[in-house]
């Protein structure tokens, strides 16, 4: 059983350096050649979302193992879920839409490396917001 938990958490860094090593390739390729770096984003923003679904995919193994029904968790979805996902596209609402933008601004400041951070929570959230509940509720 232990042997089995080593395997399963030594995958699942395999899988998430191999995204970011795919991830650091695409950045160079992108910087020597100057083309399709919007196509790019769209690939990365993807990817570190799998990242935080990779991550908190034990916790959905677990869930599917129990016995109950579904539900899912819409305080997590509304209160972490929705503002990581209004910073995951902030790269796409930037500049669009200024009423909307100002957060964007304020946390730009050069730097994007926060969107990367909201991108994998925004996965983590996703995936751990579902779980199964014996109670059935009758109306």
């Amino acid at each position: 059983m232990k042997l089995r938990s080593w395997l399963k958490y030594f995958v699942y860094i395999s899988i998430i350096l191999l995204i970011v090593y795919a991830e650091n390739y695409g950045l160079q390729y992108v910087k020597s050649h100057m083309t399709g770096g919007f196509n790019l984003h769209i690939i990365m923003s993807f990817l570190h979302i799998v990242i935080g679904v990779i991550l908190g995919l034990d916790h959905l193994v677990k869930e599917i193992k129990k016995q109950g029904v579904w539900k899912i968790n819409f305080p997590k979805l509304i209160l972490i879920g929705i503002p990581s996902l209004y910073f995951t596209l902030s790269f796409y609402i930037y500049g669009y839409l200024s009423a909307i933008s100002l957060p964007i601004n304020t946390l730009l400041g050069g730097d994007t490396g926060f969107m990367t951070v909201f991108r994998i929570v925004l996965g983590h959230t996703i995936i751990t917001s579902f779980y199964k509940t014996d109670k059935i509720f009758k109306f």
